[in-house]
């Protein structure tokens, strides 16, 4: 497995608790910091507030530099039937186009769909081939989707010949660990890629600051917490360790709001794997494990 950046927090504020968006100055030191440490993937989307005009510049001033950037759609299909169907496959190569522009690219590695239900009903065969063309005339090089389980990976790939899937997995959500799914999707040629591993910064506050929301699962992550602990493990190198020991994946997506905290990253990433049992610590309650479920406050 390797590394990537996210990049959500270099356009837009983002996540649980004090995760605000990271100054332009920041983010040049920190694709600094990650191409010393043999980074080479960024994934960002068009809907990352200004995530893409932020990479264009910093890669501009910085040289370019050998990256795998990997972006999404904007939202194709707000309306069904087929007339909406045609108009998201237009929608599609527009979007990537102004994405290639703020980046200051004429191409990226990988396009991913950000809304599984872009890829549903009627629109999601003009979806599919208006990305494969995209790859056809070398805009990109592999074409995806981001899922929200690898059910949905499953039920996409079942029906479109994917190169790249982007899923959640991390301490509470174990959906993936030991079923074998990952390892199949890697044996069958497509790349694999795993975010979400802090949980939009839940696994990483102060259990005194975890919001009401939670407050169901607040004991579990009380008990992961002070477990962790007692094993030696902090909270970054705990959340970390736990996907690159057990997930089988090519690319693990983190996102820090600094230097320090992606440093932090990047070591426990490097760091030899402790022995810890995550099992206890698993939740099934998809409320609490899909920040798509999640009220706006939370």
């Amino acid at each position: 497995m390797k590394l990537g950046l996210g990049t959500v927090r270099f356009g837009r504020d983002y996540g649980v608790g004090d995760r605000d968006r990271v100054p332009p100055p920041v983010v040049a030191e920190m694709l600094a910091h990650a191409a010393a440490h043999g980074v080479s993937v960024l994934d960002t989307a068009a809907e990352y507030g200004e995530s893409e005009a932020v990479l264009g510049v910093a890669l501009g001033e910085s040289g370019g530099g050998d990256w795998r950037i990997v972006t999404k759609t904007p939202a194709l299909c707000p309306e069904d039937g087929r007339s909406a169907a045609r108009a998201a496959g237009r929608k599609l190569r527009d979007g990537l186009e102004r994405s290639l522009a703020r980046m200051r690219r004429s191409s990226v590695y990988g396009l991913l769909a950000h809304r599984p239900d872009d890829l549903r009903g009627p629109a999601g065969d003009d979806v599919f081939a208006a990305m494969r063309r995209c790859r056809d005339d070398g805009l990109v090089e592999r074409i995806g989707v981001s899922v929200y389980s690898g059910d949905e990976a499953d039920e996409f790939l079942g029906r479109f010949p994917f190169d790249l899937v982007q899923l959640p997995a991390n301490v509470l959500d174990q959906r993936e660990v030991g079923n074998g799914r990952l390892a199949r999707l890697r044996r069958d040629g497509v790349e694999v890629h795993v975010r979400s591993v802090f949980l939009q910064g839940l696994l990483l506050l102060p259990i005194e600051r975890i919001p009401p929301y939670f407050e169901p699962i607040r004991e579990t992550l009380r008990g992961y917490r002070e477990a962790a602990t007692a094993a030696g493990l902090g909270a970054v190198e705990a959340a970390v360790q736990f996907a690159a020991a057990r997930i089988e994946a090519d690319c693990l997506i983190v996102g820090a709001g600094s230097v320090a905290e992606f440093a932090e990253i990047v070591a426990a990433f490097e760091s030899p794997s402790v022995d810890f049992d995550y099992a206890p610590f698993a939740v099934s309650d998809t409320r609490f494990i899909d920040p798509g479920r999640w009220p706006a406050a939370a």
